[in-house]
């Protein structure tokens, strides 16, 4: 949770749902002055975020980071869409933002996306962005482009970094990449190397050429006698359930397989496990287990149950069998001639697939009576009394299941769903895809096999989905295994190579843009990586990047790294490298050892470790930032610097308009000439600003600016207590606290905050705006300025003593609950209307003297007329007055 003190101070808020894939970057990586806000995956999103908003009013511009599809945002532990956004539009009445944008991957698309942020506008009365593609990396088919707007002419900046827009690797939705359309009905798939064994219930065994995932290709099938309906792949043999028989088929040749046996299981196969020589198949009448030790000759050595088996999961000494009606079963099978009851789970539902990992079983069921259809997390680590740990609710019929990692993949009717189960008591949406607009449509089974699900989605066949922003497809190879004849080959999206291992003599040259090789590993071909990661790597590293993106991340060696075009991310690790950025808004980073970084044309980014580290920057390159963890000084043309880390470390300006930030210790941050802005952040800071209109922010009242007599106009910024020091002319306060702000004999401009301040301008002719809490403003000598808060609901007080000089007050509120003028040290007081002003004299005592009126002025109620005695009694104490 932030701070109020960090809240309080921003209008614009980012809520990022905590199921986005890497939402860390994103949350990191928003522009100077933006808060975030993580969503919790245990709350409802939308009560969340309207809490947050009623404690923090101010914010008027909303920015969503989730999931999406097509009329629906994924919030928390629940979803917004076209059927329950209604049900919620009292809480969506109380948001009171401006502006919300919405970045779910094409939550605005189709007609069902266009009617959603309609209603969505309506309800809130708000401007609406949205995206209506895509949200996220540009390799995995992304944008950042928000390309529906309510109204049309409504454009609202993002809220990112260019650097996190540019190397944030995933995006907020799967995607589709191929498929292929079987002939009959696919119920399953197994995925083995270059192959995808599909189970169709009308042509029996599909076997699809997917090396190219884009355009699988129908290598060779087996037409099975019956229904097929699952399929098991080990080593050549495919096994097929059929409905009634087990068929065990030769796949060597993937283009002619052929039958090599069968076996009839009650004439009742509905699927199948292989678990090293036994075939478990499922059926009307519970478990067969099936001796499979000889492929051409199966024989049944046990059976288990009476109950329709719909799936069977073996691990260990057990079986866990999904049935009908009878939820869980866990079967010790220790013994395979007498299997046995061990513990169940029911749910008074059909249970349609099972997977286990570790000590949980991840269950797809049904209820018939209510409908309810969905995920199940059951915890067996005592398999004699399983408990249930938690579920997730799916629209239709959960079906086919895999576990990978911390998501389960569960094809339902429509498409895929993809749960984060990393917590096993809170299991969340993380995204789906609709693999057919036709909800009646089913997916059946799912297969995931690095980065991409394999999806038997009945009568549409095979469907392939790139999952890599949840599943990313990384290779790790060491320098002496790449070293043989082969072949690695990426796929779609980002992927990344991994090279370990070598000697400090090894090189690795490594050329992107070359589509037949990228890298110069003798008999080794190495296509189709966006990213490489050798931080690992003994040896010298040689990179040449693309017009795109790229990536590169070198390890030891005095490498020579060379983005080109577009926003790279270069890091050199340790060694004595030489980056060059080229065009577009790069990220360098030497590492360790004396590095050369050379940004180029664009905004750049260079990370430093060492003070003998050197960056060159030409003329009207883009405005350029370093991040240093050692004491460092802007050469030529670099705008911008921030230290970090622990140390007391020291930063320098140059002749340019900087930006220098301190880290949380106590730095010494010097602008040189420029109009420069300094900011020590935690820590006792000292700032010299030198020549130039400089702005100082201050956060402890021990921080302390040097300014020289005629170097420009300089502003402090404080969120504590604040006396100006020499030279300094202007002071605003911030933060929400009630601080207090003092001026110097120069001609000041004092600025309070929300709360009540005290502001005192001193000597000169100072201005002072107290703001909307209840102020205590006193000018001083001089001839000051005061504003008050014209309607701040909030009563202010001006202390005016002898000899203060001629000050005028502006949006004074006279009468009871209005704004008071205290006189310090003047015995009476003409009170006289002139125009539409009031004035305030020195008078003489006498009602209706000739002298009346003509006193000393001492104060000008601007735009205040209409004074009455009583007015008079209420507004204006410490003295005597005569009122005209």
């Amino acid at each position: 949770m932030l701070k109020d003190s960090l809240v309080n101070q921003t209008t614009t808020i980012v809520f990022i749902d905590s199921s986005v894939s890497d939402y860390q970057t994103l949350q990191t990586g928003v522009v100077e002055g933006v808060k975030t806000f993580i969503l919790s995956p245990k709350r409802d999103g939308i009560v969340e975020i309207t809490e947050f908003l009623q404690k923090y009013p101010q914010v008027t511009t909303v920015h969503i980071v989730s999931h999406g599809s097509p009329g629906c945002l994924y919030l928390g532990n629940t979803q917004l869409n076209l059927e329950n956004i209604n049900k919620y539009a009292g809480l969506l009445q109380r948001w009171q933002s401006k502006s919300i944008l919405l970045y779910g991957c094409n939550v605005a698309a189709g007609d069902a996306g266009e009617e959603f942020i309609s209603k969505l506008h309506e309800i809130t009365n708000a401007t609406i962005s949205a995206s209506a593609t895509k949200t996220g990396n540009a390799a995995l088919g992304g944008n950042w482009e928000l390309e529906v707007n309510i109204p049309e002419k409504n454009r609202t900046s993002l809220v990112f970094r260019a650097d996190t827009l540019n190397t944030y690797p995933g995006v907020f939705t799967p995607t589709l990449v191929g498929s292929y359309d079987t002939s009959g009905l696919a119920r399953n798939v197994q995925v083995v190397g270059n192959y995808a064994y599909v189970a169709d219930s009308n042509s029996g065994l599909q076997i699809i050429d997917i090396s190219n995932p884009a355009t699988p290709i129908l290598t060779g099938n087996y037409d099975t006698s019956g229904y097929a309906g699952d399929v098991q792949v080990v080593g050549k043999y495919a096994y097929v359930s059929d409905g009634s028989q087990l068929q065990i088929i030769d796949i060597s040749n993937p283009t002619t397989p052929i039958l090599k046996s069968s076996y009839n299981a009650y004439d009742s196969a509905q699927n199948v496990e292989i678990v090293g020589n036994y075939a478990y198949v499922g059926g009307f009448y519970g478990m067969q287990i099936i001796d499979i030790s000889n492929p051409t000759t199966p024989f049944n050595v046990g059976s288990y149950g009476s109950i329709y088996t719909y799936d069977i999961e073996v691990v260990g000494n057990y079986a866990y069998a999904a049935n009908s009606g009878a939820g869980l079963e866990i079967i010790d099978i220790s013994n395979p001639n007498n299997p046995n009851f061990i513990g169940s789970y029911s749910n008074n539902a059909r249970v349609q697939s099972i997977e286990v990992v570790g000590s949980k079983a991840y269950i797809t069921y049904r209820n018939i009576l209510s409908g309810v259809s969905g995920l199940q997390i059951i915890d067996i680590s005592n398999p004699t009394t399983p408990i249930l740990q938690s579920n997730y609710d799916i629209s239709g019929d959960a079906l086919g299941l895999q576990v990978v990692g911390k998501y389960a993949y569960v094809a339902a009717h429509g498409g895929l769903n993809i749960i984060n189960i990393s917590n096993p008591e809170t299991p969340i949406l993380q995204g789906n895809y609709y693999t057919n607009a036709d909800l009646n449509v089913q997916a059946l089974g799912v297969q995931v096999v690095g980065k991409y699900a394999y999806v038997a989605e009945g009568e549409n066949g095979l469907k392939i989905i790139d999952v890599s922003a949840f599943n990313p497809y990384n290779i790790t190879k060491t320098f002496a295994n790449l070293q043989q004849n082969g072949t690695l080959q990426g796929g779609q999206g980002t992927d990344t190579l991994k090279i370990t291992g070598g000697t400090a003599t090894d090189t690795i040259s490594i050329d992107i843009n070359n589509t037949t090789n990228q890298l110069n590993i003798p008999g080794t071909i190495i296509i189709g990586f966006e990213r490489f990661d050798l931080s690992k790597f003994a040896g010298t590293v040689s990179f040449l990047g693309t017009a795109a993106n790229d990536w590169i991340q070198a390890g030891a060696g005095d490498d020579n790294l060379s983005g080109g075009d577009g926003n790279d991310y270069l890091n050199g690790g340790t060694g004595i490298d030489v980056l060059i950025g080229g065009a577009g808004n790069d990220t360098l980073t030497g590492g360790a050892g004396v590095d050369t970084m050379i940004g180029g044309a664009g905004n750049d980014s260079y990370y430093v470790d060492d003070v003998e580290d050197t960056i060159t920057e030409n003329a009207d390159e883009g405005t350029d930032t370093v991040f240093s963890t050692v004491s460092y000084t802007l050469g030529n043309n670099l705008e911008n610097l921030t230290l970090q880390g622990t140390s007391a470390i020291h930063g320098t300006g140059n002749d340019l308009n900087n930006r220098i930030t301190g880290n949380a210790a106590a730095n010494t941050l010097t602008g040189g000439a420029g109009n420069d802005t300094l900011n020590g952040k935690a820590g006792v800071d000292t700032m010299i600003g030198g020549a130039g209109n400089d702005s100082y922010y201050v956060d402890d009242v021990e921080d302390t600016i040097t300014e020289i007599a005629d170097e420009g106009t300089d502003t402090v910024f404080s969120t504590v207590s604040y006396t100006l020091g020499n030279n300094l002319e202007n002071l605003t306060l911030q933060g929400t606290s009630a601080i207090h702000g003092i001026g110097n004999d120069l001609n000041n401009v004092l600025t309070g905050n929300a709360a009540a301040n005290t502001l005192t301008g001193g000597a000169g002719n100072d201005t002072l705006t107290g703001g909307t809490g209840a102020d205590i403003l006193i000018g001083g000598l001089g001839n000051d300025k005061l504003n008050l808060g014209l309607n701040d609901g909030a009563v202010d007080i001006v202390n005016y003593a002898l000899n203060d000089g001629t000050d005028t007050i502006t949006q004074f509120v006279r009468g009871v609950g209005g704004d008071q003028i205290q006189f310090i040290g003047i015995a009476n007081l003409d009170v006289i209307t002139s125009g539409a002003n009031t004035q305030v004299r020195i008078g003489d005592g006498i009602g209706g003297n000739s002298g009346f009126g003509t006193g000393q002025l001492l104060v000008i109620l601007s735009a205040t007329s209409g004074f009455t005695g009583a007015n008079v009694n209420v507004n204006l104490f410490g003295a005597n007055f005569l009122f005209s």
